[in-house]
């Protein structure tokens, strides 16, 4: 996506509408979590990022929405969670960039300077990846684009 700067980590942007985002408030204890995940497996349901904190919230494709709609309420009836559908996985791809500092904060800062809420953020070895409501999706990816490129 656009031209790469010399010497930079920051090889490329990418924007994925084909993406849930899992939220469940009050699942505390790791044996819970634990036996969640392991039925999401058993199902064959791919999930793509995990945030274990307070709230376990994970992404997953949107192909799987029914099956884990049904573990959930099979785990935890009705409450307690929800599955937003309408977000975007945009992420800032390149090789070494956990090895730059500030990366992430300059991907924010370029969402929140447009009025885009970042819903999560997942970091790894070569990309930089945030939740965005789908509404926002292309602003946001030109703001990224524009901020690296």
């Amino acid at each position: 996506n656009g031209d790469i700067l010399e010497g930079s980590p920051h090889k490329g942007t990418a924007r994925d509408n084909n993406v849930l985002l899992v939220s469940i408030i009050g699942m505390d204890d790791m044996k819970s979590r634990c036996q969640l995940l392991s039925l999401l497996a058993q199902k064959g349901v791919n999930i793509d990022m995990i945030s274990w904190g307070e709230s376990l919230s994970f992404s997953t494709p949107r192909v799987w929405k029914n099956k884990i709609q049904s573990v959930l309420e099979e785990l935890l009836g009705s409450r307690n969670w929800e599955i937003e559908e309408e977000v975007c996985k945009l992420s800032l791809i390149g090789s070494g960039m956990s090895d730059r500092v500030g990366i992430a904060a300059e991907m924010v800062g370029a969402l929140i300077n447009k009025g885009i809420r970042v819903m999560a953020l997942s970091a790894g070895e070569i990309k930089i990846s945030v939740f965005v409501p789908e509404r926002n999706a292309q602003t946001g990816l030109e703001a990224v684009h524009s901020r690296f490129f």
